[in-house]
């Protein structure tokens, strides 16, 4: 499912190193189509 998030986000704002490495872990790529087809794994809360 696809919605629409209301807000204003900043221009620049980055992850840190730490940030990326953790979001980049829950990423699945698709092998045809990988900076396009991207499932992004749910956080665990355990």
């Amino acid at each position: 499912m696809v919605s629409m998030m209301a807000g204003v986000y900043e221009k620049g704002v980055k992850l840190a190193a730490d940030q990326v490495r953790e979001l980049e872990a829950r990423l699945q790529r698709s092998t045809a189509l990988k900076w396009w087809d991207i499932t992004i794994a749910p956080e665990t809360v355990f």
